[in-house]
């Protein structure tokens, strides 16, 4: 069969019908409609095909089939739309050839369909300004899928769109997901891609005719949230794409995600239940490519759960894959035994298994980020422990460079500096792991000073890099960012404290000093500058409420486990749109939230020894404590944590927090040597102590009343040589937080609020001894505004209100409680007008309030106690008031005697009357009682539980 001019056309006609007959199977009639008519057309002379024309006019709403391949190809059917495209390219003119040509090989691809087989030079050439942006674009994916770099070419077709004024088109939604694909690829840019992902999905949004790719964009959003560690948000994202109701293909991914996430977030029967959700659905629907990852990560799974068996049975599934998808699963086998013997301390089966799979990835074209990198630095660590250095420096690396045009280049320490490879979102960590072979050679041969040097200045490379690349602004996010950092902070610091104890210079105490300032304190510190109005005026206070209030609804939300909520959701999408919006319009303000640059060691040090005070920061790992002084003489010392230490650290601990008796004997002998050797260990090697010391806690730190250190054995606690009766002595959660609160001091005392429980309500015990703190507090401010709280008139409302409008102090004589297992539990006990037992006010629904009170006094049982988050400090009560403003706090770390504290709190508020500081009075205050107490009475217990966090 031949057409008008002679052509054959039955291959074409059969084309058309075999598309017919598939788009009738798929229940798509309108495309098979359209299919039979073009076909009908192509057949027919130019006097038919205009009356087929004229009656389709006349008789039916009728698209062209090439527009019904831009409606399949909008819609993210890219199979759908490559094979109408490529039926239509062998029948259509020669400018729609063109265009029916390019936008085909781009669906093609779109659909993930392999490249290896392709040469752009077989396509006709683009001549139209639409055919130059799909060549464009094609072209940048053809270089991104074969693992080189794209983005001329996406930023080409960019361009072309925005001068043509089409930034409303599909071909303008494909080149913002396509270059956040080669940022996360190619590139390993997570903040990139998460940016232009961000704008593909709302362009979505905003056009209905994109909506079904809104799925698969909440897939590549929630995995870049991953990467970033910040997996609250990502399952924010999850979730909101399983509400889409997607098919096949994205319910698969975002089942996987889900079940991936449970498993990150350590609720393990949760990720067992949407594996095996996401298993039925993949397998039902012989979706292979969803299998392959599905297998993969399961196995993950059952490895970190311990369930070897189960382990093998998925490795075994992955093993089994068809021929297509073979060559990934040898890489994943040998990736995941390569952990799982490395979780088992296996090195030699684990470096095997590691090897085999960095040879698989140097044969893909587009190797996996994660993987590679994960593979890299394993087989670096275990060389490293094995003391092969050669072997950890080389495969380290390797990871460094592997993304980079540096990918094969010798190991050279000039690459290793370079900004092509130092930029990378994903280096810091490798850079930490050279850091450390560097600190280890040195240790291992002590005249190798030069790989001291050279950790120094990684390290430094990576303090440089590491705050830039904080993408997470949900709060459990950034707190695993600053565990992390936190390590490397540790190595940073021991390298410091080497070179500072050869070379004497202060160049390195200062160094140690900007670490140990970085590696704490990061969030109350954010929350600080954003309520102090001092710091970037041109932010409006409303914009930086914002910020508490939102920080404080996710906590709510996270505290009520309503992590997979629409409501979670919304919030997520809410923090994230006020974030960027804080990055555009007030970028310095942004920066100075993450990029924390405190003053210098020598700023600090001359604070000291103006006041003339001793400051003192410690940073506390596995093996070491450091302490650094600041005034007077200024030492850099460590101290080795071993056993005597950490009994001495336990006997105080625990002899503090309970009530003693009147025996003594063995464990007031304890208490005694303990008191004594954290003495020598913590305070003698700083020299001479000034009569004021603001201690900087760290670790288990934060949990020891410095006070009750001696300076001798002693074998009274009455006359013990305590260091409070010497020297008086405050805490603060760092020492740029302890700045930020200077100028607050002058305590005014004409507004107080103080409230108890006098009696007993429901499940809330009544408290006598604050009864007598409140009638102390009359006494004492006399001639002030002192209105008392009691009973019933202690709500949770009450207590809001009272905190934003009161003047001065405000005395809280209640109960109070917190748990080491969960941060957002810490909370104070309020009575339920409602009619329950009681309710409570969290710390985290504090910590956004804009308190006016200069001092707040907490003798509420363990007010200063909480889990100590690596990286931030405390999760205590006192804490959340801290963020919340507040210059003074005083507040307890376990519970207290309800009768020796009344007289301790009258004793403080006395001091406090009469002009003296907060730490000044409540020390004045202790000397008093200890001056006053037998020897029962002065144990510690009773009078250092009170510990201030002040001027």
């Amino acid at each position: 069969m031949k057409d008008t001019g002679g052509r054959p056309i039955t291959g074409v006609l059969n084309a058309f019908i075999f598309l017919a007959k598939k788009s009738l199977s798929s229940l798509h009639c309108e495309q098979a409609l359209a299919v039979l008519v073009f076909a009908l057309m192509v057949a027919c002379s130019s006097k038919d095909k205009r009356e087929i024309e004229r009656n389709l006019a006349s008789t039916h709403s009728f698209l062209s089939p090439v527009s019904l391949a831009d409606q399949e190809r909008n819609v993210g059917e890219y199979q759908r739309a490559y094979e109408l495209y490529d039926s239509l390219a062998k029948v259509l003119g020669p400018e729609e050839k063109v265009y029916a040509s390019i936008n085909g090989e781009l669906c093609r691809f779109l659909s993930n369909d392999t490249l290896s087989m392709f040469s752009l030079d077989r396509l006709p050439g683009a001549v139209t300004a639409s055919q130059k942006v799909a060549e464009s674009l094609l072209q940048g994916i053809f270089e991104t899928r074969n693992g080189r770099s794209g983005l001329k070419d996406f930023y080409h077709a960019g361009a072309l769109l925005r001068s043509d004024d089409k930034k409303e088109t599909f071909e303008y939604f494909a080149m913002l997901e396509q270059l956040a694909w080669c940022h996360q690829m190619v590139h390993g840019e997570t903040d990139s891609s998460y940016f232009y992902y961000k704008k593909a999905l709302d362009m979505a949004g905003d056009f209905e005719v994109l909506s079904p790719h809104i799925p698969r964009l909440l897939v590549q959003l929630s995995e870049v949230a991953i990467t970033n560690r910040d997996f609250v948000a990502a399952l924010g994202y999850t979730e909101d794409g399983l509400r889409q109701k997607p098919h096949n293909k994205d319910l698969h991914e975002l089942l996987i995600l889900k079940a991936t996430l449970m498993r990150r977030m350590e609720k393990f029967d949760s990720a067992t239940y949407y594996y095996q959700l996401a298993d039925e659905k993949v397998q039902l629907q012989a979706d292979t490519a969803s299998l392959a990852k599905l297998l993969r990560e399961r196995a993950l799974h059952e490895m970190i759960v311990n369930n070897d068996s189960l382990f093998r049975l998925q490795m075994m599934r992955l093993e089994s894959l068809p021929a297509h998808f073979a060559s990934n699963a040898w890489i994943s086998s040998d990736r995941l035994y390569g952990f799982y013997h490395f979780l088992r301390g296996d090195a030699q089966a684990s470096i095997d298994a590691y090897e085999r799979a960095v040879a698989h990835f140097s044969r893909q074209k587009l190797p996996d980020i994660v993987q590679t990198t994960e593979a890299f630095w394993v087989l670096s660590y275990l060389y490293r422990q094995l003391g092969q250095y050669d072997k950890a420096e080389k495969n380290i690396f390797a990871g460094i460079v592997y993304f980079s045009p540096y990918k094969n280049a010798p190991f050279s320490w000039e690459v290793v500096t370079s900004p092509e490879v130092s930029n990378r979102g994903f280096n810091f960590v490798n850079y930490q792991q050279l850091a450390e072979i560097e600190l280890q050679r040195y240790k291992d041969r002590s005249s190798d000073q030069e790989s001291l040097r050279r950790s120094f200045e990684i390290y430094q490379l990576i303090d440089s890099l590491m705050f830039q690349q904080i993408r997470a602004v949900e709060e459990d996010a950034l707190l695993m960012f600053l565990r992390i950092g936190r390590m490397v902070y540790s190595g940073a610091i021991e390298a410091s404290f080497h070179l500072h104890q050869l070379t004497q210079d202060t160049a390195f105490l200062n160094q140690a000093h900007m670490y140990m300032e970085r590696s704490k304190g990061l969030i109350t510190y954010q929350d600080l500058l954003a309520r102090n109005q001092e710091y970037f005026l041109e932010v409006p206070e409303e914009f930086r409420t914002t910020e508490l209030q939102l920080k404080a609804q996710i906590a709510a939300m996270k505290r009520s486990y309503a992590y997979d909520s629409r409501e979670m959701t919304a919030l997520l999408r809410k923090a994230d749109d006020y974030y960027a919006d804080m990055q555009d319009k007030y970028p310095n303000y942004y920066k100075a939230k993450y990029q924390i640059n405190p003053d210098s060691y020598t700023h600090y040090a001359d604070m000291a020894d103006a006041r003339e005070a001793t400051f003192v920061q410690y940073f506390v790992n596995d093996d070491y404590v450091y302490a650094l002084s600041y005034g007077g003489e200024g030492r850099f010392e460590r101290v080795e944590v071993d056993a005597p230490f950490t009994t001495a650290l336990n006997v105080l601990e625990t002899q503090l927090a309970k009530l003693p008796n009147r025996q003594g004997g063995a464990a007031k002998e304890a208490f005694m040597e303990s008191s004594a050797l954290l003495y020598n260990k913590l305070l003698r090697p700083l020299g001479n102590i000034q009569k004021s010391l603001l201690v900087i806690p760290d670790g288990a730190l934060a949990y020891l009343p410095f006070e009750v250190l001696a300076t001798e054995v002693a074998v009274s606690f009455r006359d013990a040589p305590y260091l409070i009766k010497t020297c008086e002595v405050n805490y603060a959660p760092s020492l740029q937080i302890y700045a930020l609160n200077q100028g607050k001091n002058g305590l005014p005392t004409d507004e107080v609020v103080a409230y108890s429980f006098t009696k007993s309500l429901g499940e809330l015990d009544a408290l006598p001894g604050t009864k007598r703190e409140v009638a102390l507090l009359g006494k004492v401010f006399s001639g002030s505004d002192v209105q008392v709280r009691t009973n019933e008139e202690v709500t949770r409302q009450r207590l809001i209100d009272d905190m934003v409008a009161a003047g001065d102090i405000i005395h809280l004589g209640l109960h109070a409680s917190s748990s080491l297992a969960d941060k957002l539990e810490n909370k104070i006990d309020c009575y339920s007008p409602t009619g329950l037992d009681q309710d409570a006010l969290y710390g985290y629904e504090i910590a956004p309030l804009s308190i006016k009170a200069h001092t707040v006094v907490l003798t509420a049982c363990q007010s200063a106690f909480g889990p100590v988050v690596e990286g931030e400090g405390t999760y205590s009560l006192a804490r959340a008031f801290k963020q919340a403003g507040v210059a003074n706090v005083v507040a307890s770390l376990w519970n207290l005697s309800d009768g020796t504290t009344s007289s301790l709190v009258g004793s403080f508020y006395e001091g406090i009357s009469q002009g003296e500081s907060a730490a000044t009075s409540l020390s004045l205050a202790k000397r008093k009682y200890l001056k006053n107490a037998d020897e029962l009475m002065a144990h510690p217990h009773f009078w250092s539980g009170l510990v201030c966090q002040g001027q």
